[in-house]
């Protein structure tokens, strides 16, 4: 697709599988860095130019009227000579009338200049600390995490994101990861800024403040030396011991393992410098199938340019191949959600393919994985170009369907997030997912997803609005507004707790349960449908259906499609 041309999750689904299939299968391996720049946090917190702005009006409020030694006064007749000389006269005939011009977006790329402004004898990240005000304007516990910050989060969950870094001083990130795994123990991020928590700081991703840390400020102003703002900060950060464990750790990362930019210009010289010198001592040669940068725009820019001319070895004679190709053409938004749902549904895959009474037979494995795709393609579609109703459909319909296959008595918090598989699929699965249950669930999405695939009902995945979390819902198109709830259990231990549930005693609707593996209960041993629970009334009927009475080959597939056909036509 042409840059910019990507709106929807299905476009950016499709498209990163036609251009950037090494960058899917590097997620699903967890191969990649993140490095996170302000473009994911747009939107919860201040930009540059509202930053900027900050700084306008505090100095100017500052001014001491008729006080040419006025210190602020100085300072802001500073930077208006320096950065917006055709404002001077005006200043100067009235400093505090001055109107503040409505567009500083050019003075973005100077904003570090700005904020190293000196006022009088004041400390020298005054600015920063006292006109921004840093601790709440990007550290307030107040500020909610977006859906760029959720989607990582849910990546974070899912075990395929181990090592961010990140420049932006908010802590958005580390509050969607905390707010969507409570109480998760090892935590799911270490979150590494100062020299000691390189040592102390535990948990399943790394999270590298490489720039400081406005909530980490706020708590204790010891690690206010720890703001990178200034040109002076970012001068220093190369050299300072404070910041040596940081720089060493990214130019590691830069030279040992491939990236992925997600809102991140790179203007800031010093994750520049970091990755030229990594690649001075080890220097990626750029693959066209496999490239080690990519970025989450719609086309390269400038500053991008220059991080792949110092990363690569080979650029010069590959110059116009590499550009074109290290863009993703999509923002983060959309490429993170895009991500998540891959991941998932390459999990979803992989189960069917531990499945032991399914993976003998090549033909069910690709028809159940056919019924897999053909579910994530109807997701994508009902989220179309909306991040949050993605991020809804991730959290409470694939995520809540998962904790239900395993307890159906217990429901997620209202963010709560239950990963699929918390583990990468970069060496394959261990015993415990091929015993886990997870290959069955997979079988039971395929076999429901081929089934809509063919043409034998609508189906839809509840994320609480209509449909409870995590119930699938069946529309007959056969048998005009037959409608039909599924619940996907493990074993007789969860069909048995959602019995007790709230769902199964007051919804009026009928309901089928597939239940994956264990044995029929003697007393509802009645083939491969039967009854369950309270039995048939005329207004709900409960019937269930056990997914191990399935023999291993592809006629067996039909079988079940061709039960479930039934059972939704009844």
């Amino acid at each position: 697709m042409a840059a910019g041309s990507i709106k929807t999750i299905s476009e950016a689904l499709a498209s990163l599988s036609a251009d950037h299939p090494s960058l899917l299968a590097d997620l699903t391996r967890g191969d990649r860095v993140f490095w996170v720049g302000s473009g994911v946090s747009f939107g919860q917190v201040p930009g540059l130019e509202t930053l900027l702005r900050r700084v306008f009006e505090f100095l100017q409020e500052k001014i001491v009227a008729g006080s040419s030694d006025d210190p602020h006064l100085k300072a802001l007749d500073e930077i208006i000579r320096q950065h917006l000389p055709d404002q001077i006269n005006a200043f100067e005939s009235d400093p505090v009338g001055w109107t503040i011009p409505p567009d500083l977006s050019d003075l973005t790329r100077s904003y570090s200049e700005v904020l190293g402004t000196e006022v009088d004898d004041q400390p020298l990240d005054y600015l920063l600390w006292e006109a921004v005000d840093v601790r709440e304007t990007y550290g307030s516990p107040d500020i909610e995490p977006g859906f760029d910050h959720q989607l990582i989060a849910y990546l974070i969950h899912e075990g395929v994101v181990t090592e961010i870094v990140t420049t932006n001083w908010d802590g958005l990130i580390e509050r969607a990861a905390k707010d969507s795994a409570p109480g998760v123990n090892p935590p799911p991020l270490a979150v590494i800024m100062s020299r000691e928590t390189f040592r102390s700081a535990r948990g399943r991703c790394n999270l590298y403040k490489a720039h400081g840390c406005a909530v980490l400020a706020r708590e204790d102003e010891a690690n206010r030396e720890y703001l990178i703002a200034q040109t002076a900060d970012i001068a220093k950060w190369l050299n300072a011991s404070i910041y040596a464990p940081m720089v060493e750790r990214l130019r590691t990362l830069a030279r040992t393992r491939k990236s992925l930019m997600l809102g991140l210009s790179v203007q800031d010289y010093n994750l520049l410098a970091q990755i030229a010198g990594a690649s001075e001592d080890l220097p990626w040669h750029w693959e066209p199938d496999d490239p080690a940068y990519l970025f989450a725009e719609p086309a390269i820019q400038a500053s991008q340019r220059n991080v792949l001319q110092v990363a690569y070895d080979n650029y010069v004679d590959n110059r116009g191949p590499i550009c074109d190709s290290s863009a993703t053409g999509m923002y983060s938004g959309l490429l993170l959600g895009a991500a998540v749902l891959h991941v998932v549904l390459d999990k979803l895959r992989v189960g069917i393919e531990c499945a032991t009474s399914f993976a003998g037979s090549g033909a069910v494995v690709d028809r159940l994985s056919a019924g897999v795709a053909h579910v994530g393609s109807r997701l994508a579609d009902d989220a179309a170009h909306d991040l949050g109703r993605l991020v809804e459909i991730l959290r409470a319909g694939l995520s809540a369907m998962t904790n239900r296959y395993f307890d159906p008595a217990s429901d997620l918090g209202p963010n709560e997030y239950a990963p699929f598989y918390g583990h990468p699929l970069g060496e394959g699965v261990d015993e415990h997912f091929k015993r886990s249950g997870l290959p069955e669930l997979s079988v039971a999405v395929g076999l429901l997803g081929l089934g809509s695939k063919l043409g034998h009902w609508n189906l839809a995945i509840g994320t609480g609005c209509t449909i409870e979390p995590g119930v699938i819902e069946l529309t007959s198109s056969h048998v005009s507004g037959k409608s039909i709830k599924i619940v996907l259990t493990r074993d007789w231990a969860a069909t048995n707790a959602l019995t007790g549930t709230d769902f199964w005693l007051t919804d009026p609707g009928d309901v089928l349960v597939i239940q994956a593996t264990g044995e029929h209960e003697r007393r509802y041993t009645r083939g491969l449908v039967g009854g369950l629970g309270s039995g048939r009334t005329s207004k709900r009927d409960r019937r269930q259906v056990w997914l191990s009475d399935l023999e291993p080959s592809a006629s067996d597939v039909d079988r079940l499609v061709a039960a479930f056909r039934a059972e939704v036509s009844a």
